[in-house]
């Protein structure tokens, strides 16, 4: 970010630059954190994913590509090309497709079983996905905002489905839906 705002850096292709350095930028903001994380996975799944089982590795992948449920997967429309960028971002924090995305993590590899474990694309999922999102949140905690300062966070609209209701619940923060913005 510091690199951008001395015109030195070129932004690359993702939100955090084309939409975060920019807003920042024009906020006057001297600092942006960094509040991405990995998901912690169980034992199991790091056995497969990095041990010596390759076909057992490969036999998970192609599920994770080619699951069964690949056709109930919800596609949220793209318009960002016919529409712009201001209406693709209302599509995406559209209340009704953000439920549609938490549906896509509850399908598809959620189901994958193992024949030691039955439970392996559940674990897989809560390591991978849900876990990542709640040590995003932490890490924005960790940020130490007073009550007055306000906080912008982006992510792909993907997140929203576990992070809003984060924040909802938060005792800390105050949830203002970006469509409120994007008006």
């Amino acid at each position: 970010y510091r690199a951008y705002l001395d015109g030195r850096h070129e932004l690359r292709r993702d939100e955090r630059e084309q939409i975060g350095f920019r807003v920042a930028k024009q906020a006057g903001l001297e600092t942006m954190y960094c509040v991405d994380d990995w998901g912690r996975g169980y034992a199991d799944i790091d056995e497969i994913m990095n041990g010596s089982d390759t076909m057992a590795r490969q036999k998970f992948i192609d599920y994770f590509y080619h699951s069964p449920d690949s056709h109930l997967i919800h596609h949220g429309e793209q318009v960002f090309k016919t529409k712009g960028i201001l209406e693709q971002l209302r599509l995406s924090n559209d209340e009704e497709n953000i439920k549609k995305d938490l549906g896509n993590y509850l399908i598809s590899v959620f189901k994958y079983e193992t024949e030691d474990n039955p439970q392996f694309g559940v674990d897989f999922t809560s390591g991978w996905w849900f876990n990542r999102n709640l040590r995003i949140f932490r890490n924005i905690q960790r940020i130490n905002p007073t009550p007055d300062d306000r906080i912008l966070v982006i992510f792909g609209s993907g997140h929203l489905n576990i992070l809003n209701p984060l924040f909802e619940a938060s005792p800390e923060f105050l949830l203002v839906p970006a469509k409120d913005y994007l008006e």
